[in-house]
Formats: C-alpha cells, sequence, structure tokens
C-alpha cells in the first residue's frame, strides 16, 4: 500500500486502518513522535537505510557554489553548529555526529 503524503499515512494509522508502516525517521519523528498519543506509537526494530540518504542537489557547473557549500556544511559539521540546529527539530542523531 503507498500514500501520496505523509498526512494521509498518518491518519489511517490513527484511524486504525494500518497497523504498521516503514518510514523514514525524520518523517516519523515529526508525526508520531510529536502526537499527543504517542503512547500508542512504537519504533521497533534498526534503523534502515535506503540509498545513501537526502541531499542536496546543486548545478556542478556552479562551481563557486559547490566549493562555499561543501566548505559551510563541513565547518558547521566540525564545529558542532549542525548537530546543536538539527535537535532543535528531531529527537535523534540526523546525521551520526
Amino acid at each position: 500500500m503507498t500514500f501520496d503524503s505523509m498526512d494521509e499515512l498518518y491518519s489511517k494509522m490513527v484511524a486504525g486502518q494500518i497497523d504498521a508502516t516503514i518510514i523514514d525517521l525524520a518523517d516519523a519523528s515529526k508525526n508520531f513522535a510529536q502526537d499527543p498519543d504517542r503512547e500508542l506509537w512504537e519504533f521497533i526494530g534498526p534503523n534502515l537505510y535506503f540509498g545513501d540518504g537526502v541531499g542536496l542537489v546543486v548545478n556542478l557547473k556552479d562551481k563557486p557554489l559547490c566549493e562555499s557549500l561543501n566548505t559551510a556544511i563541513n565547518l558547521i559539521i566540525k564545529n558542532g553548529r549542525l548537530n546543536k540546529i538539527s535537535r532543535n527539530y528531531f529527537n535523534f542523531d540526523v546525521y551520526g555526529l
């Protein structure tokens, strides 16, 4: 069974029309972990990885932009800022830092 949106999946789970799902952890964190009835939900099993994860798409012909983004991302990973920012939005370590 597939769904067109996270909202549709979430509403089907809440309505009891489906019992379980494999879901992106970021989406699950946003929807299920913040649910007022979160005691009804449990995350089980190991984290599953499909592909390399989420990425940023950049025009590779724009070398200065690519270099600037790589430099900035590496800097905020190294100085801990990325982890601090992500903690505002996720209740798990998004980047494995």
